[in-house]
Parts: structure tokens; C-alpha cells; sequence
């Protein structure tokens, strides 16, 4: 995460003495690092950071998980200052006290903070969102659970400008299968529409990502089971109302026997929408690709990123204030090696199209993952883990100017 100021907030977690994890928090100004906080819950268990997020007057929420003195997974919440102060530190245990872990985060304009997560409930994992105040006091918690009562998952959130909220994810339907669902709750935490969309063929689909329409509403990327072409990437999009419309497919022309889905979602300032994911057109281990849509849902530009044998996907998309929009993801060159993929495209003439591969050292060696992408100024962060022959795996920070 990074704020116009040019300050970079990583979080994560570290290993420690005893063998478990702690959350961890860094802050980096132009490349180096200031400092790193620690957060190791009561229980001395596993703790970590999962989502974070920038609230009013430079404040940064972490959400991610901690073990409670029973050894299950709680959700937890830690707000800082933008010193690397602990202001105060929230955790919530479902009621089944079972493993509770975190999906995505969101603050609004008055500091009121929102997580959703997977907690086991009385039929397996449901959804749960939990909201808090700037100062820390629960303001409300809504649950839910599909038609099928299996396990449901869910995938992201987003804090709207009005301070409503929207979820989506999987959920667990009758008839045994999986259905995309997008929920839009009252910054109260009112429920004012749920919609489940199981495709044309009633065979299932999922949602794996939000981003806002410039109409209002919300645009969910994810796929789409269909009896021709089997599985596609699908954009839906509803209304502030939950009128619900498809967007975009993207098939390939497949024929049942192809996989195409999409991981996440941004929309540009020019009001183009690019979804990042994953297509198995040239091998069944699947390619990195993107589509570039225009406003009306026509696909502009969709590159594919073909590497021989291994899975490739791209799994984060970010914009810029110019119209451009970068994309990250890792390009396997064995099954344990992997270099980190970085695009910049831009929907405006001349507006400046680039990519990088990014491994650790000379010899390319190990795991390089991206997890995390954001983008201030004139600079696009991405964060993840790095392969380091002597240590293991790191912790990962890379900067890069355009």
C-alpha cells in the first residue's frame, strides 16, 4: 500500500525464535526501509497480516489472522499510526470458535473499518463481515450463509464513497455447486440486496474480485460454468439497486474442453475495464492473460502470455492517474522456479507500454511471487516473497519508475 507522499506500507509476517509467526509491518521511504513493527498475539501462536489499508490522517489498518489460547484462527485487526505506534489491536471469534481468517479490507471517509472473512458456522465456512469504528468499538456484524450450506467463500470487499459496502465470493448453492455471490450492505451494516448467479446453464460460477463502476455499482470478476464452452472468465455488473447485467465473457471460442477465469479487476480513468487471470487456449497448465475493455464491454486488447508447460497467471491489476495500468503476475520456468512478470499498458496513444521479469539473483533460482500491487505517482510497488538461496524465502519490496 502506498500514499501519495511516496511512503510504501508492506505487511506480512516474519518467522520468530519459537518457530511460529508474527504479524509484521514495514514502512519504506524511496527504497529503504524506516522501520518494521512487530505484533505477536497473548496466545505466542501464529499471527499475520493478510490485507491492508490507508484510513484518515495517515493511519494503517492490518487485518490478517492470530491464534487464540484454544489454538483456532480468530480474525485479527490492528490499527496504527503512521509512526508504526499500536493504537489498538480487535480480533473476532465466530460463533462455532472455530478457524475465523480474513478476505479483504475496507475503511471509509470517517475511519470506520470493515473486514470480510471465511468463519466456520452451523454448515461449514460462511461469509462474515465485521465493521469497527476509528476508535476500535464494533459497529455491526452480518453473516452469511449459501442455499446448499456448504462451505462458502469469499473473496473481496469494497468501501464505496457513500460508505456502503459490497462482498463477493462463492457460495454454496442447492443443486451441489458453487454460484457467484455479491452482497451490498447500509454503512449500518443493513443488508439491502443479495444476488447469486449460477450462469445461463445453472452450472456454477464464482466471484474472485470487485472494483467500482464509474455509473455506480459494482463489476465482479470471476468465471462461469458453461455446457459449450466450459468454464470462461466472466465480468458481471450490478446497479447500486442490484440490477444485474452480464458485462463481458471471455470464452476464446472454447469448446468445453478450455478454462478461462479471471483473478482480479481495475477500471482506468478513462473508464476502461482490465481483468487479469488465467487461460488454458494453448495448454491445459494454463497462460497469463488480460482483457482490456472499453466502457461498453468490448474487448480492446487481450494479450496472452505463453510459456511452455507450467501454469501461468496474472493476479493483480493496478491503474494510474494517467490512464495506464499495470499488471503482475509469476512466469514459471520449472515447477519451482518463478520470476516476477510486471506490464504497463495504457488505453492512450503513445502512453507508454512496458514489461519487466524480475528474479531474485543471476541464476533466476526459486520461488518469486507477487501478492500485492499499488501504484503512486510516477511509481509502481509490488510486494510478495523471493527466493534467497542462503535464507529461504523473504520477504519482498520492489519499486518501479516509469
Amino acid at each position: 500500500m502506498s500514499t501519495s507522499s511516496g511512503v510504501t506500507y508492506v505487511a506480512g509476517y516474519l518467522g520468530n525464535a519459537a518457530g511460529n509467526t508474527d504479524l509484521s509491518l514495514t514502512e519504506i521511504v524511496a527504497g529503504h526501509k524506516r522501520w518494521t513493527r512487530i505484533y505477536n498475539g497473548p496466545a505466542q501462536g501464529t499471527d499475520g497480516a493478510q490485507k491492508i489499508a490507508l484510513g484518515p490522517k495517515g493511519v494503517v489498518y492490518t487485518a490478517g489472522w492470530t491464534m487464540n489460547s484454544a489454538g483456532n484462527l480468530d480474525m485479527l485487526l490492528v490499527r496504527w499510526s503512521s509512526t508504526g505506534k499500536r493504537l489498538w489491536v480487535r480480533t473476532y471469534n465466530g460463533p462455532k470458535h472455530g478457524a475465523d481468517t480474513v478476505a479483504g479490507l475496507g475503511v471509509d471517509a470517517k475511519g470506520n473499518v470493515t473486514v470480510l472473512g471465511q468463519s466456520v458456522g452451523s454448515y461449514g465456512n460462511d461469509f462474515a463481515v465485521v465493521s469497527w469504528s476509528a476508535g476500535g468499538v464494533k459497529r455491526w456484524t452480518w453473516r452469511y450463509s449459501g442455499s446448499g450450506h456448504g462451505n462458502d467463500i469469499p473473496t473481496d470487499l469494497l468501501v464505496a464513497k457513500d460508505s456502503t459496502v459490497y462482498v463477493t465470493g462463492w457460495a454454496w448453492i442447492l443443486g451441489a455447486k458453487y454460484a457467484a455471490v455479491t452482497a451490498r450492505l447500509s454503512a449500518a451494516g443493513k443488508n439491502l440486496w443479495t444476488r447469486t448467479y449460477a450462469g445461463a446453464d445453472a452450472l456454477g460460477a464464482g466471484g474472485n474480485a470487485l472494483a467500482l463502476c464509474p455509473k455506480g455499482g459494482v463489476y465482479v470478476a470471476g468465471f462461469v460454468n458453461l455446457a459449450a464452452t466450459g468454464t470462461d472468465a466472466l465480468i458481471l455488473r450490478y446497479s447500486a439497486a442490484g440490477a444485474t447485467s452480464m458485462f463481458a465473457r471471455d470464452s476464446d471460442g472454447g469448446t468445453g474442453a478450455t478454462a478461462q477465469w479471471f483473478n482480479d479487476i481495475a477500471v482506468t480513468t478513462g473508464k476502461h475495464v482490465i481483468a487479469v487471470g488465467s487461460t488454458e487456449e494453448t495448454e491445459a497448465a494454463g497462460d497469463a492473460f488480460f482483457d482490456d475493455y472499453t466502457a461498453a464491454g468490448v474487448s480492446a486488447w487481450r494479450p496472452v502470455l505463453a510459456s511452455g508447460l507450467y501454469a501461468q497467471a496474472f493476479t493483480k491489476v493496478a491503474t494510474d492517474s494517467l490512464g495506464g495500468y499495470y499488471v503482475v503476475g509469476s512466469f514459471y520456468t520449472s515447477g519451482t522456479t518463478s520470476d516476477i512478470f510486471l506490464y504497463r499498458g495504457s488505453q492512450n496513444l503513445g502512453g507508454g507500454f512496458w514489461q519487466c521479469l524480475w528474479g531474485n539473483d543471476a541464476s533466476h533460482v526459486g520461488l518469486n511471487l507477487p501478492t500485492a500491487l499499488a501504484v503512486s505517482g510516477t511509481t509502481v510497488y509490488v510486494a510478495g516473497s523471493c527466493a534467497t538461496p542462503a535464507a529461504g524465502t523473504d520477504e519482498l519490496a520492489l519499486g518501479f519508475v516509469y
